[in-house]
């Protein structure tokens, strides 16, 4: 995974990783998929990107009614990542889970690659997991059946999906790409 792949994204959507509100994340999201009503209120909901003691202090502000996120930090880039990667997957395969539950599912399916952009959209880079299956952890919130069924829904994809904003999703196997999966 390249340090940080997520700039170029930045860029093209004109925004300020430090300053994420509304109409920013509705850029950033608006070329990973359409419609994006859901990833404009994940970030609030999921303030818990860190704990308590972890959390940055200016990571989510909220002054006068306004709020953003600060998506600087290592760990938050990441999340929104998963994020981007989510709602992607979901518009691509027209999924009709919520970004919510495929952000939490998604590091058990695949593993965010790398995320490009250029002048035709967004593209993502998605290794598939060899035997996903539902961690424990998940269990008491996530049906297995739905798990079970999204990570079949993944392992069914095509090698390259084409996004309704003009990027891709690209699904990479281990034996596809003749990697060893322990180097990752």
């Amino acid at each position: 995974m390249p340090d940080d792949d997520l700039d170029a994204v930045f860029r093209s959507a004109g925004v300020d990783p430090a300053h994420l509100g509304p109409e920013e994340l509705a850029r950033l999201a608006g070329q990973a998929a359409s419609p994006v009503a859901g990833l404009i209120l994940h970030p609030p909901r999921v303030a818990g990107l860190f704990d308590a003691e972890n959390r940055p202090p200016d990571f989510l502000e909220i002054h006068d009614r306004e709020w953003w996120l600060d998506a600087t930090d290592p760990d938050g880039r990441r999340y929104l990542r998963t994020v981007l990667a989510a709602a992607a997957i979901t518009d691509a395969l027209g999924l009709f889970h919520t970004l919510t539950w495929v952000t939490t599912v998604l590091p058990a399916t695949v593993t965010v690659e790398a995320v490009t952009a250029d002048d035709r959209g967004v593209h993502f880079v998605l290794r598939r997991l060899p035997a996903p299956g539902l961690p424990p952890e998940l269990a008491d919130d996530i049906n297995r059946q739905d798990f079970d069924e999204f990570a079949a829904t993944l392992a069914g994809a095509d090698p390259t999906v084409p996004l309704s904003t003009g990027g891709t999703v690209t699904f990479a196997d281990d034996a596809l790409l003749g990697d060893d999966p322990a180097e990752h």
